[in-house]
């Protein structure tokens, strides 16, 4: 049982499940979730302009920022690109329960909690909130079908650049040590949830859940309240499940994995059992 470090998985399961879960009920409480047609592929032009437009802002996005390690070896700026995204992750957010004015006020003090407690706990509470704010958005733009094959195209893409390229682990490993990481930071003990983020280091006892496997499985959920709120639900479910077989891998191999492709299997799985069903 040691060897499977159960409680970091527990916690793993529990702050992936609670960023999950929040997202998918912000997006049933969108008013999209009440306009829309469920099962057509309605607007079936403007959903592949979606899909390839967030590709493009994918790739792009992952090429400027890779060519910025190369030229530029400060901290200010990665932390400064990390402030503005959770600040506009934020304020998606907010804006859905609060007016403009008062949606900024609140998340500037979110933005101030990371700096007045710059805490690891700190840190997963703040950007879990951002990724909820911006991960419906994009899904309630989505066919459920088109986020499917999103999730499908970015697993393999995934598998490349940890594998072959390996380019996603220095991004990583450099974001991480510039304290600009968006990703969740797990630790193996309830102490170290206190620890400072810049104590956060590869191999220093924290498990990491990088922004891309949180926000992704995020726009496919969101993207199938649309269609069946079970489904939903039961695709949050089967993440669950890819979360459990990556911590098995991590915890035998000792190397980092590509995690998206197994919540996207348990996603898929779990969303398309339940959609049979209902």
């Amino acid at each position: 049982m040691t060897r499977l470090r159960l409680s970091l998985l527990f916690s793993t399961l529990a702050l992936f499940g609670l960023a999950q879960g929040t997202a998918v009920f912000i997006a049933s409480q969108a008013p999209v979730f009440v306009t829309t047609d469920p099962f057509l592929f309605w607007e079936t032009e403007s959903a592949q302009t979606v899909f390839f437009q967030f590709l493009i802002l994918f790739f792009t996005a992952t090429a400027a920022l890779l060519i910025l390690l190369h030229l530029y070896k400060g901290r200010a700026l990665y932390r400064f690109l990390f402030l503005f995204v959770v600040f506009l992750g934020l304020m998606k957010l907010f804006l859905l329960v609060f007016p403009p004015e008062l949606s900024l006020l609140v998340s500037a003090l979110f933005l101030c909690a990371l700096f007045l407690l710059p805490a690891v706990w700190v840190h997963n509470m703040v950007v879990i909130a951002a990724a909820v704010g911006i991960g419906p958005i994009f899904g309630l733009q989505f066919h459920f079908l088109f986020a499917a094959l999103l999730l499908l195209a970015l697993s393999v893409y995934d598998i490349i650049a940890v594998y072959i390229t390996k380019h996603m682990i220095l991004l990583a490993h450099e974001l991480i040590r510039r304290q600009a990481s968006f990703a969740l930071f797990v630790p193996d003990t309830v102490k170290k949830y206190f620890a400072q983020i810049r104590d956060v280091q590869p191999g220093s006892g924290f498990l990491i859940v990088g922004g891309g496997d949180i926000v992704l499985p995020m726009i496919f959920s969101a993207s199938l309240v649309r269609a069946s709120l079970p489904a939903a639900i039961a695709s949050v479910a089967g993440m669950l499940v890819g979360i459990t077989l990556n911590h098995l891998l991590i915890v035998s191999r000792h190397h980092p994995i590509p995690a998206l492709p197994l919540i996207t299997i348990g996603a898929l799985g779990g969303a398309f059992a339940a959609l049979g069903i209902y």
